[in-house]
């Protein structure tokens, strides 16, 4: 089948191909394809069988002051192991996974991001932010979602309930990336902690694993998903370092962005000192998404961090009733317009990114769904 492409873009970075693509939904409200062809990524508009179809949108494209070009594609013959498509309308899920339905003794973070194919059923890429514990369930829920490979492990702080998990992840899917905080801070007052990241390091290695470890300011990029580490806390912001909150507080602050559209706020367990010292150092927070701190605990998402997120939805994604402040939690975002989810209440939480719309639904619940729009 012979068509026509109208291209708006080749670049030998990713990031700016999705930066490009980004720019022309925004500017235009046209969806885009991005393809990989070798190493360049390439941002088109449209595939027409008539030429003059074609014609219309780069003269669109131009008009908005977007370079266009006109590309004859004989679609049969283009390599598949050279060429990496998806377009803007597929979906990705953001997965605050419940793994604690099967076994009570678990507790921690374990939250995926999956994007699927045009198919809306193949997977084809996965990102996953802390594991919970060695033994918990989330290895479980992943195999029988249909993942077999994982892109990208992010480990947001040194506590055992966000990386105990790591050796069963590794041996139960291929890893092709270990994402790490950075230890400075703690080797100078806890270097057990830092130790104990570094250890998970080794480990990658021994499984084949690169490991990377995370700065303020470094990104990396899966698929349609951008993750920047936006902050973490200096020693210097707290007046004591030997303490549990202290290696909360030494929690990477990540953000994810989905499709160029909706954005994801995640900081582990990141205390009242290291919110406040995020909110001095980082002037724009704003979140469709944002994870509840310290699973939900009040001590950890206070009005501050509630006010300068304001996200659409918020979750914890630990399995408490109430206690530790968590309805006060619930209410200071709920000021702020977030619909509040926990997995105590909801099960698995599923929020599920097309194009501009999200929805948001719960295996506890299978009626309830609210949707938003961009």
């Amino acid at each position: 089948m012979t068509l026509y492409k109208v291209q708006t873009g080749a670049f030998a970075i990713k990031r700016n191909a999705e930066k490009q693509a980004a720019k022309v939904i925004a500017k235009l409200g046209i969806r885009t394809t991005r393809i990989r062809e070798g190493l360049i990524y390439k941002v088109q508009c449209g595939a027409f069988s008539q030429y003059g179809n074609a014609v219309t949108m780069a003269n669109r494209l131009r008009g908005a002051g977007f370079k266009a070009l006109i590309k004859l594609a004989v679609v049969e013959t283009e390599p598949d192991d050279k060429k990496d498509t998806y377009a803007d309308n597929h979906r990705t899920r953001i997965w605050a996974i419940d793994f604690m339905d099967e076994d009570e003794s678990q507790y921690g973070d374990a939250t995926a991001i999956i994007e699927y194919g045009a198919d809306d059923t193949t997977i084809v890429h996965v990102i996953l932010i802390d594991t919970a514990m060695a033994s918990s369930t989330t290895v479980k829920k992943l195999k029988r979602a249909g993942v077999t490979t994982i892109d990208a492990v992010v480990i947001s702080h040194a506590h055992g309930d966000h990386y105990g998990g790591l050796t069963n992840v590794f041996n139960n899917f291929k890893v092709k990336s270990l994402y790490l905080p950075d230890c400075t801070q703690l080797d100078k007052y806890q270097k057990s902690y830092g130790n104990a990241i570094r250890n998970q390091a080794k480990k990658a290695k021994k499984y084949g694993v690169n490991a990377v470890y995370l700065k303020a300011g470094s990104s990396f990029t899966v698929g349609s998903t951008i993750c920047e580490c936006v902050y973490q806390m200096p020693a210097s912001a707290v007046s004591k370092h030997d303490n549990h909150y202290f290696v909360n507080d030494e929690s990477i602050v990540t953000r994810f962005t989905i499709d160029g559209t909706w954005v994801y706020h995640t900081a582990g367990d990141l205390q009242n000192a290291g919110n406040n010292a995020l909110i001095k150092a980082v002037k724009e927070l704003k979140a469709d998404i944002f994870k509840c701190q310290w699973h939900g605990d009040a001590n950890a998402t206070n009005e501050a961090i509630a006010k300068a997120v304001s996200p659409l939805v918020a979750f914890s994604n630990y399995y408490h009733k109430e206690g530790s402040g968590r309805e006060t939690t619930r209410k200071r975002l709920q000021k702020y317009g977030a619909l509040v989810m926990r997995n105590y209440e909801d099960g698995d939480i599923y929020m599920d990114c097309v194009g501009n719309t999200l929805t948001v639904t719960c295996s506890k619940n299978i009626t309830f769904r609210k949707e938003f729009t961009k």
